[in-house]
């Protein structure tokens, strides 16, 4: 969480920060609808939630946990800093979740016990399979843009 805290937000185009405005207001309503279901259903705030400012639409780098499969967070696309953390039993449980939404674009998972990466990453059928990881990037690899 220390390194979420410390991301820089401002004019994306400035030197040294790392994440820059939502782009609308409508934008900024749904992370914060997406933030207050999660609270209601019973997750939990580990750092961030709040606007920055009055004016513009920023916002603080976000992560919850206590995610279920049937907050927003974990059934719609967000497009804000915030990252919602699932943690999981076992790779059926992943791949239940994983299946348990109508999109289908990229899936992210991080492990600890690398024996248990390809018993999930070959059975999840979406565009790109993040593995520890929350970038890829590749001219090879499907976009939606």
């Amino acid at each position: 969480m220390e390194k979420v805290r410390h991301l820089s937000v401002g004019d994306g185009f400035a030197p040294g920060v790392d994440i820059g405005p939502l782009i609308d207001k409508h934008a900024l309503a749904k992370i914060e609808s997406h933030i207050a279901d999660d609270v209601v259903k019973g997750g939990m705030i580990q750092c961030g939630a709040e606007r920055i400012g009055k004016d513009g639409t920023f916002f603080e780098p976000t992560v919850l946990t206590e995610i279920s499969s049937v907050m927003a967070v974990a059934q719609e696309e967000t497009f804000g800093p915030l990252a919602p953390i699932i943690r999981f039993d076992d790779a059926d449980q992943v791949v239940r979740e994983a299946y348990d939404t109508i999109y289908g674009l990229a899936a992210y998972f991080y492990v600890s016990n690398l024996k248990r990466v390809w018993c999930v990453a070959e059975v999840l059928e979406y565009g790109m399979v993040g593995i520890n990881t929350g970038r890829m990037s590749s001219e090879a690899a499907p976009s939606a843009g």
